[in-house]
């Protein structure tokens, strides 16, 4: 997802902290993305692979839904879903009147 745009136009950001009271670890992530936005995701667990996982998962999909908008896939699914939904109100319009 990311390969398709330039190296410089995004930028990975994560803090780590721990937190002493409950022997967490805790992470912030923020990617600046094309467009001027900026997904920032916290998360925390008491171990650091799971956290990582979780924390990477959250970033790639805010960003995929990111890249979607921009290339306004969020549109085309709308109208086709609208459309969809006037095509089933049409045909159930239609046996509604059909019977007696």
């Amino acid at each position: 997802m990311l390969d398709k745009h330039t190296k410089d136009s995004v930028r990975l950001q994560i803090v780590l902290d721990r937190d002493k009271t409950k022997r967490q670890f805790l992470a912030s992530g923020y990617m600046h993305l094309p467009g001027k936005k900026i997904v920032s995701v916290t998360a925390s667990h008491d171990e650091l692979t799971p956290l990582a996982r979780k924390l990477a998962q959250s970033l790639f999909h805010q960003a995929k839904k990111h890249f979607d908008r921009l290339h306004a896939q969020d549109q085309i699914k709308r109208k086709a879903r609208r459309a969809r939904l006037r095509e089933l109100k049409a045909n159930c319009r239609k046996t509604r009147v059909s019977r007696p």
